[in-house]
């Protein structure tokens, strides 16, 4: 399956973006490349997931598209503005860290904590945004808080005290395959 998602995927994706023209997200680049596996393989299925990891793969070896987005799953709230940055590629991509705004960012793994924290005022206490999101961090958070830690930001996550929460520690901290960069963190 590797193998013939690599093969289709340049075809798809001049496909999808109308030859360099347009943007578009990784579900419609799946069902642009479906018909065309289907017609060079037969009627192999390919879930998803599965396209979605050699996706993962393919931009590794080939570099990402900057047309092809993913979409945002969850928000970075910056602390003394009403700014909100959706947590997908085109959102990541489009977005610099303002200068002396803030010098934190706090990783939640959980949603519904944005009004304790924004009515709390840590947020401008501390001069710290914080990311809300559900889960794993996306590649678009880390890549936001990779930038955030190469400008010597402090980043602290507030997760859950179990195998979940440490993965999910692990995976913002320590080099993976889709981010080959260790980011420091201060767990809380």
């Amino acid at each position: 399956q590797r193998e013939m998602i690599f093969a289709v995927l340049p075809a798809a994706i001049e496909k999808e973006t109308d030859g360099g023209t347009i943007s578009s997200n990784k579900r419609n680049l799946f069902y642009t490349a479906r018909p065309i596996w289907k017609e060079l393989y037969g009627n192999v299925e390919i879930s998803y997931g599965r396209f979605c990891t050699v996706l993962t793969e393919y931009w590794q070896e080939y570099g990402r598209n900057p047309l092809i987005h993913y979409y945002p799953r969850g928000l970075m709230f910056e602390p003394h503005s009403n700014v909100q940055v959706p947590l997908g590629t085109k959102g990541v991509d489009q977005y610099e860290i303002p200068a002396h705004q803030f010098n934190k960012i706090l990783y939640i793994e959980k949603t519904g904590f944005e009004d304790i924290i924004r009515e709390s005022g840590l947020d401008k206490k501390y001069d710290m945004a914080f990311i809300s999101t559900q889960g794993y961090a996306t590649e678009a958070a880390r890549e936001l808080m990779q930038r955030a830690d190469s400008r010597d930001m402090v980043i602290f996550i507030f997760h859950d005290a179990d195998i979940g929460g440490y993965e999910i520690v692990r995976t913002i901290r320590d080099a993976t395959k889709t981010r080959p960069t260790t980011i420091s963190v201060s767990k809380i």
